[in-house]
């Protein structure tokens, strides 16, 4: 069913651009009405912290989206699978680690532990990508209270036909977007691509993962 694919792919990385909701959608078969529907309800920020207030939502989508009934009974469909789904992906993301790291304990040019990259293997079998290899390391901020780290490596593929970004998200101990760069292009030709990206966000915030996630670029694809 396609609104439970869309929903299980949205609460693993929850949107928060359009920019960044075109990328997750360029990853699922679906039709272009369904397309739209998702971005309207991104749009009209129904995958917000607290979920859609459901008179408040209703009346926005069909007076400022001009959405049907049947239309908006979709898109609460959608939103209710995406919070079930959330809820499953937190409660297994703590199970899964208890430790954070704080770039307050780490001394400047000191390398970040490797355990909190997270890699998403069955993103990387549709670009071909066979391995990264990477360094994650703090680098001086010349800002009170800004963290700033450097990652730099290598991502090893197969030839590819489509352009590609390695997004590289940061998230914190509440599992929030601290963070995320999408600079790094992956080459069409089988070889290695160059990842060397600097990140920043406040620095008291916990790091609880690393995402490098590979996906289409949504500026060549609309």
């Amino acid at each position: 069913m396609v609104i439970d694919e869309i929903a299980k792919e949205l609460a693993k990385e929850t949107p928060t651009s359009l920019e960044n909701i075109q990328n997750i959608l360029n990853n699922i078969e679906l039709g272009e009405l369904e397309r739209n529907l998702t971005i309207i309800c991104f749009m009209a920020d129904m995958f917000g912290e607290n979920g859609p207030s459901l008179g408040i939502v209703a009346t926005t989508l069909k007076n400022d989206y001009g959405l049907t009934s049947e239309s908006i009974e979709w898109c609460y469909q959608l939103v209710n699978k995406f919070f079930s789904y959330r809820k499953q992906f937190l409660k297994s993301k703590n199970q899964f680690s208890s430790e954070y790291v704080n770039l307050r304990n780490i001394s400047e040019d000191n390398n970040l532990p490797k355990s909190v990259i997270v890699r998403i293997d069955k993103d990387e079998r549709k670009f071909g990508i066979t391995d990264i290899n990477c360094t994650i390391k703090k680098e001086e901020s010349y800002y009170d209270g800004l963290g700033k780290v450097r990652l730099f490596g290598e991502v090893k593929h197969q030839a590819i036909n489509k352009t590609a970004l390695i997004y590289v998200i940061v998230y914190n101990d509440n599992n929030e977007i601290i963070c995320y760069n999408s600079e790094t292009e992956l080459s069409k030709k089988k070889g290695k691509s160059i990842i060397d990206v600097s990140l920043a966000f406040p620095l008291d915030e916990n790091i609880s993962a690393i995402y490098l996630k590979p996906a289409p670029d949504p500026w060549a694809y609309g």
